[in-house]
């Protein structure tokens, strides 16, 4: 058996994940009720990343050299603008099992992490979360592309998760998640931008009417309140709008969307953790800045 290939069962691989947050610590509990180990490292992360991986049962392994020694397959999950330097630390310790990117980053950087991980030996996955952390009767799709992605996929329970396998192509699975982003996220920035605008002239009031009034934009408002509280989680859309605008710029088309609604999420990043304490009118504040309300 190769060193580092982490296939201590050919049947049930260990499955390591970089890192446990709130999405990785879900994927990871149902890899356990499907029957594999899942594993993680604990050196360098927070007292929080450790209490996730508790609760989802994941085994420590302690170091970041352990867990590839121990992982037939490794899931990285991290912010998008850790994802190269995590591959780059994997591939540096010769890693040769399964590695998946399950990272909200551009077709372009996944198969750039395809080629690092394969020189080191290992086969590449790439993975896109859409949705919400899978609980049951939620609307969880798992993207992978890679010719090992039907292994990857039957690592979880197909009752938890929309399993889609998209191709043999690194790049693939990415470019979904990419362009449901570009409409999801950079939606939602354009309507907090539009809203703080429109506070800042005077008319926000007036505006929110005309919205209602009519069919095409009174879905502008539905929901306001959920995706105000979506702000809290800004922090992390930043560096995803980056990536979409890498996406779109593969193709000739503008960045320009993308790298605006990235400023308008690294705006918002003082709302970090608030949650269900955001309101409206602190968006709003976080945008407008010294301008004022």
């Amino acid at each position: 058996m190769p060193e580092n290939s982490g296939m201590a069962s050919a049947a049930a691989p260990a499955v390591g994940f970089l890192h446990p947050g709130e999405m990785g610590a879900a994927l990871a509990a149902l890899t356990r009720a499907n029957g594999h180990r899942a594993l993680w490292a604990s050196a360098g992360r927070s007292a929080g990343t450790g209490v996730r991986a508790r609760a989802a049962g994941l085994a420590d392994c302690g170091t970041l050299p352990a867990l590839c020694a121990q992982s037939g397959i490794l899931v990285s999950i991290c912010p998008p603008h850790a994802a190269l330097e995590l591959a780059r630390a994997v591939a540096a310790e010769g890693y040769r099992g399964i590695y998946v990117d399950a990272n909200a980053i551009s077709p372009r950087h996944a198969r750039e992490i395809a080629g690092i991980v394969a020189a080191a030996g290992a086969e590449f996955v790439d993975a896109a979360v859409v949705g919400p952390p899978p609980l049951r009767g939620r609307d969880t799709r798992l993207y992978l592309s890679g010719p090992s992605a039907a292994a990857v996929a039957a690592c979880f329970p197909a009752d938890r998760l929309i399993l889609e396998l998209v191709g043999a192509e690194p790049g693939r699975a990415s470019a979904i998640k990419s362009f449901h982003s570009s409409m999801h996220k950079g939606s939602l920035a354009l309507l907090f931008a539009t809203l703080a605008a429109a506070e800042g002239a005077g008319v926000r009031a007036e505006l929110e009417r005309l919205f209602a009034s009519r069919p095409a934009t009174a879905a502008y408002l539905d929901g306001l309140d959920g995706s105000v509280r979506r702000a809290s989680k800004s922090w992390r859309f930043a560096g995803e709008m980056d990536e979409v605008a890498d996406a779109l710029g593969e193709f000739g088309l503008p960045r320009g969307f993308h790298a605006a609604a990235a400023e308008i999420y690294r705006r918002l990043a003082g709302l970090r953790g608030a949650a269900s304490e955001v309101e409206l009118a602190a968006v709003l504040d976080s945008l407008l800045g010294e301008r004022g309300r």
